[in-house]
This record gives structure tokens, C-alpha cells and sequence, in this order.
């Protein structure tokens, strides 16, 4: 449980990340565009998670929630990657409908399968540690990307997302039999 609690977080880490700190300076420095754009990429991101809400379980309804976050963080670390060498607003857009459809996707997916295997008694508290661990992630990652050789260079930003995505993938189908065998009943 502790390792997929925590590698499924990895796509809301970065979601964060890139929300906070890192599109804002993109938008400005790398597309040479106003806060509109930046505006107009929110709404692209609100709209995926909406579909997120609506679809991401009927999407995988045959497939385990192990499997969806392996696919939703695949996604979301072949956007980071296309917006390594992407200027245009278009696919910022794109991406962004895509991230947070991802986001939002593997969210639900992890709560889902949290919900399934951890005895209510234990949740609180095994909810604590993944919360402590994400906070702390997201702080190392915010550290990191305030120097400025990652506000320069943007494109660097988005490649240790990237892989940062990528290790998430590469935990959950290291763990994916186990994972996807472990019935709540085993978990005290």
C-alpha cells in the first residue's frame, strides 16, 4: 500500500508543481503570451478533469486502478515531454485538457483503490503518511525549480517532470502483480 499510495501521487505532484510555479513562467517566457492564454490553459485542464469525473472509470472498467495510473502517468509524462519542444499555444492547450485529465483521472483511481484495500480504521492515518510524503515532494520539486537555471530554461523543467512521471510508471508495474493480488483483507 505505502508504495502505491505514494507512486500514484507522483502525476498529482507534478500537476501541482506545474500549476503553481512552472506554467506561469512558460506561458510568459517560452510562448510570449499573456495571462489570458494562461487563463484559457486553466480552462483546458478544468475541462479533463471533468471528463476525468465522468468517464476515467468507465474508461477502465475491465482494467485494475494499478493499470489506469500506470496509463494516466504515462500520459502525463509524454505531455511534459512534448512541451519540451512545443511552442505553441494550441498544443499547451491540448496538453493541458490532457494533464488534467490525467490528473484528476489517476486521482480517482487511487482514491478508488485506496478505499478497496485499506480497512477504515487504518485510513486516517495511512491518508496522514501519504499527505506528509506529497507535501514534502512537492516542496523538494518547488526548491528545485525556483533556481534560475530552471526558470531559464524551461525545457528542463519539463523533462524532470517528465521522468519524474516516468519513475511512477516504472514503481507500479514493478509492484503490479502484487498490487493488483492484494485484497483488503491482508492490510492491517
Amino acid at each position: 500500500m505505502f508504495v502505491f499510495g505514494n507512486a500514484a501521487l507522483f502525476v498529482f505532484v507534478t500537476t501541482l508543481v506545474i500549476n503553481m510555479q512552472v506554467f506561469p513562467n512558460f506561458v510568459k517566457n517560452n510562448l510570449h503570451a499573456n495571462a489570458n492564454v494562461y487563463a484559457w490553459a486553466e480552462v483546458a485542464f478544468a475541462t479533463g478533469a471533468i471528463f476525468a469525473g465522468v468517464w476515467v472509470m468507465r474508461l477502465f472498467k475491465h482494467q485494475s486502478q494499478v493499470l489506469g495510473n500506470i496509463v494516466l502517468a504515462s500520459i502525463s509524462a509524454t505531455c511534459f515531454a512534448v512541451l519540451i519542444v512545443s511552442r505553441s499555444i494550441w498544443v499547451f492547450y491540448a496538453l493541458n485538457l490532457l494533464l488534467g485529465w490525467a490528473n484528476a483521472g489517476s486521482r480517482i483511481m487511487r482514491t478508488t483503490y485506496l478505499f478497496q484495500h485499506i480497512p477504515n480504521q487504518v485510513s486516517g492515518r495511512a491518508n496522514s503518511v501519504f499527505y506528509v510524503i506529497n507535501v514534502l515532494c512537492r516542496l523538494a520539486l518547488i526548491y528545485l525549480f525556483s533556481f534560475p537555471f530552471f526558470i531559464q530554461q524551461v525545457s528542463y523543467t519539463f523533462a524532470v517532470l517528465s521522468a519524474w512521471c516516468l519513475l511512477a510508471v516504472a514503481i507500479l508495474m514493478w509492484y503490479y502483480k502484487r498490487l493488483v493480488k492484494l485484497k483488503g483483507d491482508e492490510i492491517s
